[in-house]
């Protein structure tokens, strides 16, 4: 999620006592909070109590920004521990697998392929599919990482990894990636395209267009009866 002007303006107002802005932050965060829960949890009834549970954790909390202007990297942060949390309740055998090296980084040739040019949407269409492909796990790298732009110390901290682990997750992506670019296009005919963060970020930006959270009255009323006085 990226900080905007009425954002901050909405945070402003809450963070001044004006309980009716929190409504505000609701509407213009929801979206990307659904998002960055759907794309790990995969649970509509799971998602739906841990939105609610991150915006009460949010309003209970928002006295530790330091300033409007962290809103939406606040929130990012926020978002990124709560799904941590899911991961390591619910996802405990996929990282026991991990700690076991289930997830050896592939080796990849990276060598040119000729063939015809890809257009830029249908490179960014095969990314998301890739993207969405991914465990658990490192889904939940990606966003962090690629989307949020979170730095590597607090990865660290959020993930409760080691950068050396959090490094080989980041390879992992990358080259799972590029290993399944080559196959599509050696299937399709098409020369293969460069890799790096800023197009996994399109990538992942472009996905998020697709969510849009649809219970926003329900779960918006929840959160009010049980956390706003």
């Amino acid at each position: 999620m990226d900080t905007t002007y009425e954002l901050v303006k909405a945070t402003r107002g809450f963070l001044q006592g004006h309980l009716d802005d929190f409504r505000r932050i609701f509407e213009l965060s929801v979206d990307d909070m659904y998002f960055q829960m759907q794309f790990i949890i995969c649970d509509e009834e799971q998602i739906d109590q841990e939105l609610e549970k991150l915006y009460i954790n949010v309003i209970q909390n928002f006295f530790m920004m330091e300033a409007p202007e962290n809103i939406a990297e606040w929130m990012n942060e926020t978002v990124t521990q709560f799904t941590s949390d899911w991961l390591r309740t619910n996802r405990r055998d996929m990282l026991m697998a991990e700690n076991r090296g289930a997830y050896a980084v592939p080796m990849v040739s990276e060598v040119y392929i000729p063939g015809n040019d890809m257009e830029d949407m249908e490179f960014t269409k095969m990314l998301e599919n890739f993207l969405c492909t991914l465990p658990e796990i490192h889904r939940q790298t990606a966003l962090a990482y690629y989307y949020n732009n979170l730095s590597m110390d607090k990865l660290v901290d959020i993930l409760m990894l080691e950068a050396s682990a959090v490094k080989r997750r980041t390879s992992y992506i990358e080259k799972n990636l590029i290993l399944q670019m080559e196959e599509f296009c050696k299937e399709h005919n098409y020369r293969t395209r460069s890799l790096n963060s800023q197009k996994i970020l399109m990538a992942l930006v472009d996905l998020q267009k697709l969510y849009r959270f649809q219970r926003t009255e329900s779960l918006y009323n929840s959160i009010r009866m049980k956390a706003i006085h």
